[in-house]
């Protein structure tokens, strides 16, 4: 279910102010999920814990769509990929890049977060 939950918000346009409902409706398919379907199935904790798992990490990736100043958004996708790769669990870097690009003013801000990820800016270079 949260396979297909990523694939959907993945090809949506999605803008900053529809960030709050994406938010809300992940947490009401996972409590759909984890409440009434492996509720069902008492004793098959591990299930449980693996799928809780996937809907915290995409709770986390989706929250890329709340951030208005692009900054922000690059500090926390340059800490998601770092530091902090292991709050994506069964996401990969790449799930999260395509999370980002389905920001509805991705064009717009696409420069400045790669700048910021990557590292790579006029600052950066060096003439001589």
């Amino acid at each position: 279910m949260y396979r297909l939950l990523c694939k959907h918000i993945k090809r949506s346009k999605i803008s900053t102010e529809g960030a709050r409902q994406v938010w809300v409706d992940i947490e009401h398919y996972e409590a759909v999920v984890v409440g009434r379907i492996l509720g069902a199935q008492r004793g098959r904790e591990s299930g449980a814990v693996g799928v809780e798992a996937g809907f915290r990490a995409v709770r986390e990736a989706a929250t890329v769509y709340g951030f208005v100043a692009p900054k922000d958004l690059a500090r926390f996708v340059h800490l998601l990929v770092g530091p902090a790769a292991a709050r994506l669990a069964p996401l990969s870097p790449d799930d999260l890049y395509q999370f980002v690009a389905a920001r509805n003013d991705w064009n717009h801000i696409h420069a400045l977060v790669h700048r910021e990820v990557y590292g790579i800016g006029l600052d950066h270079c060096l003439i001589s």
